[in-house]
């Protein structure tokens, strides 16, 4: 089964979203490849190339919540030395990176 995908202009593209298409150039050359994330630097880039819009993924509740569980395998990983004086700092970079927590 594919995930879901939906064509978006590209002034409502937002940096994190996924290519589900490689975008074209005028002679159909392909900028970058699918599966690639969006960033600020890339979306500048087709908005200067003239690109009007591109096909990402559309997230569903299931990615998200296996993007966020990464999210926190890598913190966990990336943390798993420190002290616990230093929590306070995981706890701000996981609020940074999967928002506040509620």
């Amino acid at each position: 089964m594919s995930a879901p995908v939906t064509r978006l202009p590209l002034v409502a593209a937002q940096p994190g979203m996924i290519l589900a298409e490689a975008p074209r150039d005028a002679r159909g050359q392909a900028l970058c490849a699918a599966g690639t994330p969006l960033d600020a630097t890339l979306l500048s880039t087709l908005r200067g190339l003239g690109l009007t819009e591109v096909v990402i993924i559309k997230p569903t509740q299931e990615s998200e919540g296996a993007d966020a569980d990464a999210a926190r395998q890598r913190l966990a990983h990336l943390f798993r030395r420190a002290r616990e004086e230093d929590a306070w700092f995981r706890a701000l970079i996981e609020d940074y990176r999967l928002g506040p927590r509620p």
